[in-house]
This record gives structure tokens, C-alpha cells and sequence, in this order.
């Protein structure tokens, strides 16, 4: 039996996704403990990372993980925000920002 992938290790500042929630990584700390040679199925060291969630509903909470632990963690290629392809009409921002206050 093979062990499943280890999604590859994040970056500070990239989008992640584990728990069924998304993270912005804050830092990544990379283990200098020995390797054992007696666990199995581990071959290179671990790392601490540091999370900070950006869902709606746990806005800004923090949690600290081992990465190469966490199942199903995903790492999002680093995102751009999409490039404006024009204005609105003045009524219609006028609109969103009564709607915002």
C-alpha cells in the first residue's frame, strides 16, 4: 500500500486549502530534528506552518499545522487579481456604494 501525496510545501503568502477551509500562510519552519530511521514512510524533514484563515466565518483565525500530516492539504498556485476590462456606469457605482454604507 502506498502512502497518499504530500501536497508540495507552501510559500508565505500563498492560498491553501485543508480542513475544508482556506489559509494564507504566514510562515513555513522547517524541522531540524534528525530524520529517525525508524519511522516509515518518512524521508525528508517536516515543517510548521502557520496559518491564518481568510473564510468568511473564521476570518483571521490562526492555526499552526505539519504539513506533511495534514490529508487532502492543497496548495493554490499563487493568484492575480483579474485584469479590469472596463468602469462601471456612475449610476451603478453610485448604487454599490449606497448598498455599502
Amino acid at each position: 500500500m502506498s502512502s497518499p501525496a504530500v501536497a508540495p510545501i507552501p510559500e508565505p503568502g500563498q492560498i491553501v486549502e485543508l480542513r475544508y477551509r482556506r489559509f494564507v500562510v504566514g510562515d513555513v519552519q522547517k524541522s531540524t530534528l534528525p530524520i529517525s530511521p525508524l519511522s516509515t514512510g518518512v524521508s525528508e524533514a517536516q515543517h510548521l506552518v502557520s496559518l491564518s484563515s481568510v473564510d468568511e466565518d473564521a476570518l483571521g483565525e490562526e492555526l499552526q499545522v505539519v504539513w506533511e500530516v495534514e490529508p487532502e492539504a492543497r496548495v493554490f498556485e499563487r493568484l492575480a487579481l483579474p485584469q479590469p476590462t472596463g468602469f462601471d456606469a456612475p449610476a451603478r457605482l453610485d448604487a454599490f456604494l449606497n448598498a455599502v454604507r
